[in-house]
């Protein structure tokens, strides 16, 4: 009896040895979250009344791929006047400056949205073009107006195409090819300008007829 109890106390403290030497490998458990993630770009740029549907992603102990964690998140935002979020989708009321926060599980992530007024108003300086062919323009000024009467120059953002191969678009400026009638078209924040261009022949020689 003496002898099965001293084994039994001998179990016991190799027990209790082990548990103390050996640490845990992780502080988080399997399945836990340890870190989330908004795939949505950082800031994010709305327009007022703009909608975006916000996608996150989580890291999870003990799996190697992140798994969609969008429709279990809870969203708060800083200025509820400027960016509201339902059901993980995001919408601008007014202008100004708002972080969203995603959390699940003590994991948090952010995401800072700036919200512009609408463009009301898009034109371009000069309106139109008339040069000859093989001729050299510069790009026209671009200046955008928004719904609060705020205007600003986006020259250096708009994106621009021709409407036909009468003229080439080249570094900051276009090239007449061929005579004709083509337009140019310029694109910012959903709004387009036309400005129409003329390509005359070019002039090799000039006469005054009658002869003096």
């Amino acid at each position: 009896m003496k002898r099965a109890l001293s084994r039994l106390q001998g179990w016991l403290a190799l027990l209790l040895f082990t548990l103390v030497l050996v640490p845990s490998t992780s502080n988080a458990a399997s399945g836990d979250i340890t870190a989330l993630t908004i795939v949505n770009d950082n800031p994010q740029k709305l327009t007022v009344s703009q909608t975006v549907q916000l996608k996150v992603m989580a890291d999870i102990e003990g799996l190697t791929s992140k798994h969609d964690v969008s429709e279990t998140v809870t969203w708060t935002t800083s200025d509820a006047s400027i960016v509201t979020v339902t059901k993980g989708k995001a919408k601008a009321l007014k202008g100004g400056n708002a972080t969203l926060t995603a959390s699940q599980k003590g994991a948090t992530a952010q995401l800072h949205i700036q919200v512009e007024e609408k463009i009301t108003k898009i034109q371009a300086s000069p309106k139109s073009y008339r040069f000859a062919k093989g001729g050299v323009q510069t790009l026209p000024k671009v200046t955008i107006t928004r719904g609060n009467g705020a205007q600003e120059d986006v020259t250096n953002s708009v994106k621009w195409s021709m409407s036909a191969s009468n003229a080439v678009l080249e570094n900051g400026s276009f090239r007449g090819v061929t005579p004709g009638r083509v337009t140019l078209e310029g694109t910012y924040g959903g709004k387009t300008v036309k400005i129409p261009i003329a390509i005359e022949d070019e002039i090799v020689r000039m006469e005054v007829t009658p002869a003096v």
